[in-house]
């Protein structure tokens, strides 16, 4: 057995834990593990900070929500954290952790899983499209449509972002 070492961060609302990339690989792109860093928080569900590497070369600072289904289908939700405001981007992400999921539900936008979209569905549409651009794995689609029950209801203004290797 390999010795471990669990990473716990705690704040005025509650302790998350640091999930290594390794146990991420597959379930997300592996380009939202290389710029965020994923911690398991309150309500079984991840929230990934930007790394400092990441959050200089970004214009605008983000944060991901990360929900699982039963099935194991990761519903990945961004928040844009505004850098205008009074609050910290530290406290956001904080308040982001131990938030209330109901409480971001209706912010940000969901990333479209082109990769396993069902034939008859609008989010193929869009795959059909992306892949004029690039391979499916190269391509995130962001969305503000309906998400009901953890599915993609609606694909209300995609935007799409190639990524670079």
């Amino acid at each position: 057995r390999m010795p471990s070492l669990e990473i716990a961060h705690e704040d005025s609302s509650g302790e998350s834990v640091l999930v290594p990339r390794r146990f991420l690989a597959g379930a997300l792109p592996d380009c939202l593990l290389e710029t965020y860093e994923f911690w398991r928080a309150q309500h079984k569900r991840l929230l990934g900070k930007m790394k400092p590497d990441a959050r200089r070369q970004a214009s605008v600072p983000s944060a991901l929500v990360v929900q699982f289904s039963d099935a194991g289908a990761a519903y990945v939700q961004r928040i844009e954290l505004d850098v205008a405001g009074r609050i910290e981007e530290a406290k956001q992400v904080d308040r982001l952790m131990h938030a209330d999921p109901k409480e971001s539900a209706m912010r940000g936008s969901m990333l479209v899983d082109l990769l396993r979209a069902p034939k008859t569905s609008g989010a193929w549409e869009v795959a059909r499209w992306a892949l004029l651009l690039d391979d499916l794995s190269n391509v995130l689609v962001w969305t503000n449509g309906e998400v009901v029950a953890g599915e993609l209801q609606t694909i209300g203004n995609p935007s799409i972002e190639a990524v670079e290797f």
